[in-house]
C-alpha cells in the first residue's frame, strides 16, 4: 500500500511556448503538412475531426476529406447497418469506430472498402480494450487498428504489445469532458503526448531489432483534446503526435450533426460530450456522466475554420525552420514554461474604444 507522488509538474498547452529557432523557411507556401495517419495511410493536413455524434457524421467525414483531414464517423448510431452504410460512403480512409463488445465487433464486415478500426474507450489501458485489439487483429489481418485513449508510457506500451498500429493520446483535456473532475484521474495533455511519444518510439526501436518484427512502419500518435487554436495544434506535433483530433472547435458548423437552435436572437448548436447524460441515455446506459452538453455558437461552413487552423499551422512550423512534420520531429525543439503572466501577454491587450469590438480570430477560444 503506498502513494508514489511524481516530482515532474504536468504541463498542458497553455503552460508552455515554443522557442523560435533561425528559419531558412522563406514562406509558409513551402511547408508541407502530409503527415501518416496509421501504417501507410496518410493525410495532407494533421487534422482529425472527433467521432462524436454532435462533430461528425457522413457530412463532416466528407468535408474534412476534402480539406485534406479525416472525420470518424462516431459509433453510437443504433442500427448497425446504418452506422455501416455511413462509413462505406465516406471517401478516402474508412475507419471505423468501434466499442468492445461483440455487437461492435459484427460491423466490420459489414463496411465496404474498409481501412482500419478506431477501438474508441474513455480509458483505453484495460484488459477488454488489449482483447478488443488481439481479436481484430487475429479475425482482420489486413485492418489496420488505432486504439485508445491513454495517457501514460505504460497505457501506450501495452496497447501496442496488443497489436495496435497507433495510438490515442488523451485522458480528460476535451472541452466537454469531466472525466478528471468526477474521477480525479487524468494526466495533463502536453505531458501525455510526450511520455507517449517517448514510450512509443522506445517500442518501435525494440521491435524492429527483432529478427521478425510485427510491424513494419513505425507506429503514430493522435494527439486527442484540449485543442483551442492553431498554436495548441502547433505544440501537439511538437510533442511528438502525428495528427490531432478536434471536437469543439468544429462543433456548432454546418456540418455538424444537429439542428441550429434559435435562443434570444442568437444561433447555436448542440456540443456533448460522449459520457454526458444526454449522450449516455441515447444509448441507454446509466453509469455516472464524465461529460457535460452545452451550446455552442452557431459558426457556418467548417471550411474558414480549417483554413485558418492550416495557415497558423504552416506558420509555426516556419518559426521552427520547418518545411514538414517530418523536419519537425527530426529537430530538436525548445519549450519553455511560463507563467500566467506571460500568457496573458500572449494574448491580445490592446485597449478599444468604448464600444469598439476588438476582432479576434474564430479560432480563438
Amino acid at each position: 500500500m503506498g502513494v508514489k507522488l511524481l516530482e515532474n509538474r504536468g504541463l498542458t498547452f497553455d503552460d508552455v511556448l515554443i522557442v523560435p529557432k533561425r528559419s531558412s523557411v522563406y514562406s509558409r507556401k513551402e511547408v508541407s503538412l502530409e503527415t501518416r495517419l496509421v501504417g501507410d495511410l496518410t493525410l495532407s493536413l494533421p487534422i482529425i475531426s472527433a467521432n462524436m455524434d454532435t462533430v461528425t457524421e457522413l457530412s463532416m467525414a466528407c468535408a474534412m476529406h476534402e480539406l485534406g483531414g479525416l472525420g470518424v464517423i462516431h459509433r453510437f448510431i443504433p442500427d448497425a447497418r446504418e452506422h455501416a452504410r455511413m462509413v462505406s460512403a465516406t471517401p478516402g480512409h474508412r475507419i471505423l469506430a468501434i466499442g468492445v463488445k461483440e455487437s461492435d465487433l459484427d460491423k466490420i464486415p459489414l463496411v465496404e472498402g474498409l481501412a482500419g478500426v478506431l477501438i474508441d474507450v474513455a480509458h483505453g489501458h484495460s484488459d477488454r480494450v488489449l482483447e478488443t485489439i488481439q481479436t481484430v487483429r487475429e479475425r482482420h489481418p489486413g485492418l489496420w487498428v488505432i486504439a485508445g485513449n491513454v495517457a501514460t508510457p505504460e497505457g501506450a506500451w501495452d496497447l501496442l504489445e496488443a497489436g495496435a498500429h497507433a495510438l490515442k493520446v488523451g485522458v480528460g483535456p476535451g472541452a466537454v469532458c469531466t472525466t478528471r473532475i468526477v474521477t480525479g484521474c487524468g494526466v495533463p495533455q502536453l505531458s501525455a503526448i510526450i511520455k507517449c511519444r517517448a514510450a512509443l518510439d522506445r517500442w518501435y526501436d525494440v521491435e524492429k531489432r527483432k529478427a521478425r518484427p510485427r510491424i513494419s512502419q513505425a507506429p503514430t500518435l493522435i494527439a486527442d483534446g484540449g485543442i483551442r487554436n492553431s498554436g495548441d495544434i502547433v505544440k501537439a506535433l511538437v510533442a511528438g503526435a502525428d495528427s490531432v483530433m478536434i471536437g469543439s472547435l468544429f462543433a456548432g458548423t454546418d456540418e455538424a450533426p444537429g439542428e441550429v437552435i434559435t435562443e434570444n436572437g442568437q444561433s447555436y448548436k448542440m456540443y456533448r460530450g460522449m459520457a454526458s447524460a444526454g449522450a449516455q441515455a441515447k444509448v441507454g446506459s446509466d453509469r455516472t456522466p464524465e461529460g457535460i452538453s452545452t451550446l455552442i455558437p452557431y459558426k457556418g461552413s467548417v471550411t474558414p475554420l480549417i483554413k485558418e487552423l492550416e495557415g497558423g499551422i504552416r506558420s509555426g512550423l516556419s518559426y521552427c525552420n520547418s518545411r514538414s512534420l517530418e523536419d519537425l520531429h527530426q529537430q530538436t525543439i525548445e519549450l519553455v514554461q511560463v507563467t500566467q503572466a506571460s500568457m496573458a501577454e500572449s494574448r491580445p491587450h490592446a485597449a478599444t474604444r468604448a464600444g469598439a469590438i476588438a476582432h479576434q480570430p474564430s479560432v480563438f477560444l
